[in-house]
């Protein structure tokens, strides 16, 4: 019973360690986005689109922050995709988004569009759970499961 119970702790150890690195680690692509955008003064778009699509009905979560450090959105909600893609509005010239699919079937698609130009595409297709990207910094992200 107290070997369960340690074990147990060990778990909740090391899973409170990786929450504690992902955090270090989605806060570093931050600080790198908002430098990026400070060394990249000759390109500062007005609003930045994310579009998301895919196979219809596939349920996702989506976590979106932009403009960070100011006015900006922070959206961390449950979606389903539909026929016709999501866009979400981000006004300022920096964003992180992240989404992942609840099932491994179907595709997501995401786009980032600034001032209404493509800027980076990246695709979770059948298989793939995860996708990441950000501006203005282009990083990008797509993951399994077993990563």
């Amino acid at each position: 019973m107290v070997r369960r119970i340690l074990l147990r702790r060990q778990y909740l150890s090391l899973g409170a360690l990786l929450i504690i690195v992902i955090a270090l680690g989605a806060l570093y692509l931050v600080v790198q986005s908002v430098s990026a955008a400070k060394a990249q003064p000759d390109f500062v778009p007005r609003n930045i689109i994310v579009r998301v699509s895919g196979t219809e009905g596939t349920p996702f979560s989506a976590r979106i922050i932009g403009n960070v450090g100011g006015p900006g959105p922070d959206i961390d909600a449950d979606y389903t995709l539909r026929s016709e893609p999501i866009n979400y509005d981000i006004p300022g010239d920096v964003v992180v988004a992240i989404f992942k699919k609840h099932q491994l079937e179907g595709t997501l698609k995401v786009e980032l569009l600034a001032d209404d130009r493509v800027i980076t595409t990246r695709e979770a297709p059948t298989g793939s759970s995860i996708v990441a990207v950000s501006f203005p910094f282009y990083w990008s992200y797509v993951a399994g499961p077993g990563d």
